[in-house]
């Protein structure tokens, strides 16, 4: 046995082996005594990502995922580790819409008649479609936060190429000037950007051609991300 001496001068009696065992755990190195923030989290556990660890990389967030939390097997992970096609995590890998942006409750009129046919188009599309078919005269305009216009922007086309939105804005596209304007540009439709760089931010403007619209960068904020379109 040992003793542990308080201010009080209270005397503990403290197993001498479990002392032994606290030290030895300290000295092994398993145990940081100020760990401070993990420098690789894992993207689905959000514990560490070890260099010993089988994990893969997730090219738009930028987060490594244990394969377990990525739900990818053994098999799978020597495939991809042998692939140079970036891989995508299953949360930057599906688009997210916001209810709030959606008018409730629509109901579509068999007799309205579209140009938007949504047969090839993804399901997570179906409110803006029947937004257009309830009104296809009014001016509609939407908002996403892509995570990375890199890898889906063959999905964004599909909304601009089918006249689903007259205008559209792009949150986080982490873009910067080595990527050219004619790697992003769709027919039919002006495009403006406001880069930040490709970690992170970045804006992105798609208006209809046939609408009158004008950027005026002497109204954008200097402190504050932003693009500013006159229509």
């Amino acid at each position: 046995m040992c003793r542990l001496y308080t201010r009080r001068n209270l005397a503990i009696p403290i197993d001498f082996r479990f002392c032994v065992k606290i030290l030895i755990i300290q000295l092994s190195g398993d145990i940081a005594l100020n760990p401070g923030p993990i420098k690789f989290p894992c993207g689905g556990c959000y514990r560490p990502v070890a260099s010993n660890h089988r994990a893969v990389y997730c090219e738009a967030c930028y987060l490594w995922w244990h394969i377990k939390c990525a739900t990818i097997s053994a098999s799978e992970y020597v495939k991809l580790s042998n692939d140079d096609e970036p891989w995508l995590c299953r949360n930057c890998n599906t688009f997210h819409f916001s209810d709030s942006y959606f008018e409730p409750n629509i109901r579509l009129d068999s007799s309205i008649q579209s140009d938007c046919e949504d047969n090839d188009i993804p399901a997570i599309f179906d409110e803006l479609i029947n937004i257009k078919k309830e009104s296809p005269n009014k001016f509609t305009c939407a908002y996403i936060n892509i995570n990375s216009l890199r890898n889906k922007f063959d999905f964004l086309k599909e909304i601009l190429i089918k006249n689903i939105v007259d205008i559209l804005f792009i949150a986080e596209t982490k873009l910067d000037g080595s990527f050219p304007d004619a790697q992003w540009q769709v027919n039919g439709y002006h495009l403006w950007r406001a880069d930040r760089n490709d970690k992170g931010g970045g804006i992105a403007v798609y208006l209809r051609s046939d609408i009158a619209g004008d950027r005026k960068s002497n109204l954008e904020f200097t402190d504050i991300e932003s693009i500013f379109i006159e229509v």
